[in-house]
């Protein structure tokens, strides 16, 4: 059995990127980008969900979390359901 990571993105920075049509990297990219680091050196399945979001976001601005909090809404937990659907289904396919 294989650890997995899963790195949150900071959906409030996605969002402010988007209106604005600009890119300012946040600190949790960062963080990712040395979570990412330590994966690949330790063979871990690794998953960012900033490309995620931001793609979905771009294309539906739909939000990504509840209005009066940072939380996760349905509609993001939906889409990291459905990615993590397809990758543990090809994770666990016999190849």
């Amino acid at each position: 059995m294989k650890f997995i990571l899963i790195m949150d993105a900071d959906r409030r920075n996605i969002v402010k990127n988007v209106e604005r049509g600009s890119f300012q990297k946040s600190e949790v990219s960062s963080l990712g980008d040395i979570v990412s680091i330590y994966a690949d050196k330790y063979d871990l399945n690794h998953y960012d969900l900033t490309a995620l979001f931001e793609q979905d976001y771009r294309k539906n601005k739909v939000p990504l979390n509840f209005h009066n909090d940072g939380h996760w809404n349905e509609y993001s937990h939906s889409l990291v359901a459905k990615m993590l659907a397809t990758e543990f289904y090809d994770l666990l396919t016999v190849k």
